[in-house]
C-alpha cells in the first residue's frame, strides 16, 4: 500500500520541534518506557495463560496437551501479526498500528476469561496473540526515530527488558496469584 503523497509528513528542517528526535529526554525517555510496558503486558499474556491450563484442562475435560494449545495458538498469531502491523505502521504512523490492535487484544483477553468452551478460548487466544504483537512489531521505528544512533543501541536494552521480562513476570505472578 503505497504513502499518498498528501499525506506524506515532512519537517521543516533539522531542527523541527515536532521531529520526534528533536523532542527533550524525558518525553524520549516516557515513550519508550509506556512502548515497553505496553509490549511487556503482550507478551505477559503469552504465558499468564499456563498457571490455568490443569484449570482449563479439568473445566473442559481435556488433557493438559490440549489445553496446552492455548499457549501455543497464542504464540502462534503472535507470530502472524507482524506481517500486517509492521507494514501498517510505515503507512499510518506509529501510534494507529499500535493502540488499535492492543485495544483489540484486550478485547480478545476479556473474551478469553469469559469464555464457555474451549473452542472459543482457542480462538480468542490465537486472535488476542496476533493483535499483542504490535507494538513489539512497530517499536523498533520508534526508537528509530526517536533516537541518534549513538543513543538508539541503550534504548533497545532497556527496552528489550520489558520484552524478556513479560513471560517471566507473567507466569511467576499468574501462578502465585493462583496459590494465594
Amino acid at each position: 500500500m503505497p504513502t499518498a503523497q498528501n499525506c506524506l509528513v515532512d519537517f521543516d528542517g533539522p531542527d523541527d520541534p515536532y521531529r520526534p528526535i528533536n523532542w527533550p529526554t524525558h518525553k524520549k525517555i516516557l515513550t519508550t518506557l509506556l512502548y515497553g510496558l505496553i509490549t511487556m503486558s503482550a507478551t505477559w499474556a503469552s504465558s499468564s495463560y499456563s498457571a490455568g491450563t490443569e484449570l482449563i484442562a479439568k473445566e473442559f475435560h481435556v488433557g493438559t496437551q490440549v489445553a496446552t494449545l492455548g499457549t501455543s495458538l497464542y504464540l502462534f498469531g503472535f507470530g502472524l501479526g507482524p506481517l500486517l502491523w509492521a507494514p501498517l505502521s510505515e503507512v499510518f504512523g506509529r501510534r494507529i498500528p499500535v493502540l488499535t490492535p492492543m485495544f483489540v487484544a484486550i478485547c480478545f483477553s476479556f473474551a478469553t476469561a469469559t469464555a464457555k468452551d474451549l473452542q472459543t478460548i482457542m480462538l480468542t487466544r490465537f486472535w488476542g496473540g496476533f493483535f499483542a504483537s504490535a507494538p513489539m512489531t512497530n517499536t523498533g521505528g520508534v526508537l528509530g526515530d526517536l533516537f541518534s544512533p549513538a543513543w538508539r543501541g541503550v534504548a533497545l536494552a532497556g527496552y528489550s527488558m520489558a520484552i524478556v521480562c513479560g513471560p517471566a513476570l507473567g507466569m511467576n505472578l499468574s501462578i502465585l496469584d493462583r496459590y494465594l
